[in-house]
């Protein structure tokens, strides 16, 4: 098996007013993924009246792009991302 490490990119986002510069190992499908992700078509949230969850649990947190979504949906929400791997 090969191995090597891709070079990292960039994906400019903005969280709650201020511009951030998001990480990753640099292929178009991680791209993709992570695109799809804080635009809100990966993860849809569907609107509940009245509904805000206290926590979210993040099982395999990759690298963190959930997380990030999650935070931008639910501002005051405690969030919890666990990833096992390196």
């Amino acid at each position: 098996m090969e191995y090597y490490q891709l070079p990292d990119s960039q994906i400019n986002m903005t969280l709650f007013g201020r511009s951030i510069p998001f990480t990753y190992p640099g292929s178009e499908s991680e791209k993709n993924i992570i695109l799809m992700l804080f635009d809100g078509t990966e993860y849809p949230i569907i609107p509940l009246e009245k509904y805000y969850p206290k926590n979210v649990i993040d099982i395999g947190g990759h690298l963190g792009e959930t997380a990030i979504y999650f935070l931008s949906r639910f501002p005051r929400t405690n969030i919890y991302s666990f990833e096992p791997n390196k």
